[in-house]
């Protein structure tokens, strides 16, 4: 099932989109997600997947720089509505990434992945 993951520190959103009719399966599916939150902030990612999120994760902004001006484009229109408004954020994305750590995602998942902000939504669309 393909997941979005955008997130902006406008809205804060992560979100997980599921096409079936059936209810039960999105319950199942809400389990899953959650129980995935849940073991985020317990162990570290395999190394494995740490190194799959890394590459996926850099793939877009660098062949945007390199090849695709609309993908570009649509990376400069959302740091600047993000507060980048000289682009540091953008042009620095290189280096910043460079420190992620199987650590520091965990450290995030604790931060965020708490009563305090999850919330699960469902509805169709």
């Amino acid at each position: 099932t393909p997941v979005d993951t955008d997130r902006s520190f406008v809205h804060g959103l992560i979100v997980a989109e599921v096409a079936s009719r059936s209810e039960e399966y999105i319950k199942y599916c809400e389990t899953i997600i959650l129980q995935e939150f849940a073991r985020l902030r317990e162990e570290l990612v395999s190394k494995e997947v740490f190194e799959g999120f890394r590459s996926a994760a850099r793939f877009q902004p660098l062949v945007a720089f390199k090849s695709y001006p609309d993908i570009l484009a649509h990376l400069i229109m959302a740091a600047a509505a993000n507060g980048d408004k000289d682009m540091k954020h953008l042009n620095s994305f290189k280096e910043r990434f460079a420190r992620v750590t199987r650590n520091s995602l965990r450290n995030v998942a604790n931060k965020y992945f708490t009563k305090e902000y999850v919330r699960v939504l469902i509805r169709p669309a």
